[in-house]
């Protein structure tokens, strides 16, 4: 059975003949053709994420993946992708951005004004 969790290069190397169902199911995975490109990227990519990379819902690509393998999918093990494994929504702050703004100028020009002090009393 395929999971979300598998990276492709996993995938790939068990069942090589679904490189080819990865590409019907979205263009974006054509560059998978390519060897060097799928010697690396396929390592760091789950294909939870590959889905979205490709535009796909998780469990869609899952279900055409296993289906090609002649795997029928559960509805429990076709919904997995976006829900918890706790069967719990996920907490509202994960859903919000990460990151924030740092403005560094008066930072910059208060250590402007010290390096020119400093310069001063050298003179």
């Amino acid at each position: 059975m395929i999971r979300p969790e598998m990276r492709v290069s996993e995938l790939l190397e068990a069942h090589p003949q679904l490189l080819e169902v990865l590409i019907e199911a979205s263009p974006a995975f054509a560059k998978l053709k390519n060897p060097l490109l799928r010697r690396t990227m396929s390592r760091l990519v789950t294909l939870a994420q590959a889905a979205q990379i490709g535009g796909l819902e998780p469990g869609a690509l899952l279900e055409r993946l296993n289906q090609a393998l002649g795997l029928e999918a559960t509805g429990e093990e076709a919904s997995v992708g976006n829900e918890s494994k706790l069967a719990t929504p996920p907490p509202d702050w994960l859903a919000s951005p990460v990151g924030f703004h740092l403005d560094v100028r008066p930072i910059l020009a208060a250590a402007c004004e010290v390096a020119a002090g400093q310069q001063e009393k050298r003179s």
